[in-house]
């Protein structure tokens, strides 16, 4: 076995995939920029009042990501314009990446295994928060309709 198929070994340690946030070189797979996509999304929902405080920072993570995965799909880091529309920014998750250097870079590791478990598991967190979310809102949204219904028909009536 070649000391490039080692390093790309699926067996590397954990640190070792972990990308390197505060840079803009590299290239980051799919498995892994839903990983981390979805924790930049889950963690100001996670922190509840204080979320908006730690807003600024994800999302200046979340376009590094964008900029990593646009990079490795081989698209131009330009493209990362798409991140204001959500709707497109999901085939970036589903798109394989180039499996060899290309001119943004090498290609990037294997996934480990912890990566690949929070890359499924993230994601039911987030939907799950998200629904506790709006069910939760909903009595309050429902009573609130209710007046205003009231309110509009006692107008209409008098």
């Amino acid at each position: 076995m070649t000391e490039s198929e080692l390093l790309r070994s699926p067996d590397i340690p954990l640190k070792e995939t972990i990308p390197q946030f505060y840079q803009l070189k590299g290239r980051l797979n799919r498995t892994e920029f839903a990983c981390w996509a979805t924790a930049c999304l889950l963690l100001p929902n996670l922190l509840g009042e204080f979320g908006f405080l730690v807003m600024p920072i994800t999302f200046v993570f979340y376009v590094l990501f964008i900029v990593k995965r646009l990079r490795d799909i081989g698209f131009s880091p330009w493209l990362v314009l798409i991140a204001w529309v959500p709707v497109l920014n999901f085939p970036l998750c589903l798109v394989p990446g180039d499996t060899v250097d290309n001119r943004f870079g090498d290609a990037p590791f294997p996934s480990s295994s912890v990566i690949k478990v929070m890359s499924v598991l993230l994601p039911i967190v987030y939907s799950l928060l998200m629904f506790v979310s709006i069910m939760s809102a909903l009595p309050e949204f429902t009573e609130t309709y209710q007046q205003y219904e009231a309110k509009a028909e006692s107008k209409l009536a008098g």
